[in-house]
């Protein structure tokens, strides 16, 4: 009796310490195992990994023209129950990312300018855009052939005019408007997401109602799924990162 239960004693805790050894020697395969299957990853969001990288000097220069209106829109955030303040830093690594500091710039979902703002955000700050009648077809880019027309419609518009006639098109060519409106969206969501940057990238890309129904919950797995998305978020911590150095 006494040799069984010495054996039992021995035998418990050299069972549990194999169990944890396996543990630990598996755990990247279990946890990986459980993200195919559950769509959700428990890794925090670190972005320590995220190395810093430079912004390219010419749009780094380009993005410098607009110091004062970056300075500017970012002053006059007041924190508040809606409102975050945002990082001056943060708002040039969106900007080079976006838009390679080119007002003019148009993506093929109609975003438009430096912040590259949609057609719905502009809207609700009261911008006057480019065929604004269209605006139910073409939020959230739901049919990305009907955007990318509609984009490519006030590519040829804007074709050889000045940039005063642009902005007379759509007002999300004024560089000063772009800024104060995507710096204000930005605030928007910072508040909404705690200050959490990973969040309000993602959100700033789809919109907050898409992000929320389709990704916040599976964050790291939604990031994997989407690399365009990861690759903006990354871009534009790596490039804020490299401005805080």
């Amino acid at each position: 009796m006494k040799k069984k239960g010495i054996s039992n004693f021995i035998t418990v805790p050299l069972g549990l310490l194999v169990l944890i050894i396996l543990l630990i020697v598996f755990y990247p395969f279990i946890s990986k195992f459980l993200e195919g299957l559950l769509g959700y990853s428990y890794q925090p969001l670190d972005t320590k990994k995220i190395i810093p990288v430079p912004i390219p000097n010419d749009v780094l220069s380009s993005i410098n023209k607009y110091n004062n209106e970056i300075k500017t829109a970012t002053s006059n955030i007041k924190p508040s129950g809606s409102y975050a303040e945002v990082d001056k830093n943060l708002v040039i690594a969106l900007i080079a990312k976006s838009s390679n500091a080119d007002p003019r710039f148009i993506s093929d979902c109609g975003s438009v300018g430096l912040m590259q703002i949609k057609p719905e955000t502009a809207i609700l700050n009261d911008l006057k855009i480019f065929e604004s009648s269209r605006l139910n077809e073409l939020e959230g880019c739901k049919n990305k052939e009907i955007n990318l027309e509609y984009s490519n419609k006030l590519r040829k518009e804007i074709e050889n005019k000045q940039d005063e006639d642009t902005i007379k098109i759509d007002e999300r060519f004024n560089p000063a408007l772009n800024i104060k409106t995507g710096i204000n969206y930005l605030s928007l969501l910072l508040k909404r997401y705690d200050g959490n940057e990973q969040y309000a990238l993602a959100a700033y890309y789809y919109s907050p109602n898409e992000f929320e129904r389709n990704c916040k919950e599976q964050f790291i797995a939604c990031k994997k799924r989407d690399k365009k998305m990861a690759d903006f978020i990354n871009s534009v911590i790596a490039y804020k990162k490299s401005l805080e150095t």
